[in-house]
């Protein structure tokens, strides 16, 4: 090397990592969002069970908390992944009789819809 020389040098960004999310409602009676999307690599995917009227959220399968029976639940993305969202029907039982009160005639009863509490009360003979 005899004289100086000027060396160029062109960097490429490397994008990174690229995963597919397929979610979808086992047996019906109600959505998942998103239902599907490409996200990058360690993306924390927040995912929404929206159910029918009457159906709560009963399991998740394939999320970071597959324990969880709540609306919302996350994935982290780290390979392509399936996620199901299944519901149940929510049960209300028939109020009991004026006899099964002690012959007082009160009944309250306590429905939950989508994590809203609703107190009914009243007395009937």
């Amino acid at each position: 090397m005899g004289s100086n020389k000027t060396v160029t040098v062109e960097f490429e960004a490397i994008p990174p990592d690229t995963y597919t999310l397929s979610a979808s409602v086992a047996g019906g009676h109600g959505k998942v969002n998103p239902a599907s999307g490409t996200y990058d690599d360690g993306t924390s995917v927040t995912l929404t069970a929206v159910p029918d009227s009457g159906y709560r959220v009963k399991a998740w399968s394939g999320t970071d908390d597959d324990s969880s029976t709540g609306d919302t639940n996350t994935v982290t993305m780290g390979s392509n992944k399936t996620i199901t969202v299944e519901f149940e029907e929510i049960s209300i039982t028939s109020p009991p009789s004026a006899g099964g009160c002690g012959g007082v005639g009160a009944m309250v009863i306590l429905a939950i819809f989508s994590g809203a509490a609703m107190l009914v009360s009243g007395k009937f003979e």
